[in-house]
């Protein structure tokens, strides 16, 4: 998770590339830019929201695995699931100011 803002950045996720190739660059920016305001952040600060309340609590009280007699902290995976969305919440920012950027230039910058 902590990975997946720098994977967006370089645009490795999966596209259906299949009609979006073949439009002009302003075409492709204005859909881009449409998705990301519909789904992709009410998504990803949903998540994010969900990730806080669930990292807080386990950070709270401390809360470690009871599956193993090792019992690791738990607190800290779960911290980091929260910062991966933040992450990729701000690189959601990054790519509409490119989709912007896009629409204005016709061209990806």
């Amino acid at each position: 998770m902590l990975g997946a803002g720098y994977a967006l950045s370089k645009g490795v996720h999966i596209r259906a590339d299949f009609m979006y190739r073949d439009w002009s660059v302003r075409t492709q920016a204005i859909i881009d830019l449409s998705l990301y305001i519909l789904f992709y952040f009410p998504g990803i600060i949903g998540a994010a929201w969900a990730c806080y309340k669930y990292a807080y609590k386990s950070w709270s009280i401390m809360e470690r695995g009871m599956d193993t007699a090792w019992m690791p902290y738990m607190y800290p995976i779960k911290f980091a699931l929260f910062v991966g969305f933040i992450f990729l919440l701000i690189q959601g920012i990054s790519e509409v100011l490119k989709c912007v950027y896009a629409v204005k230039n016709r061209r990806w910058p």
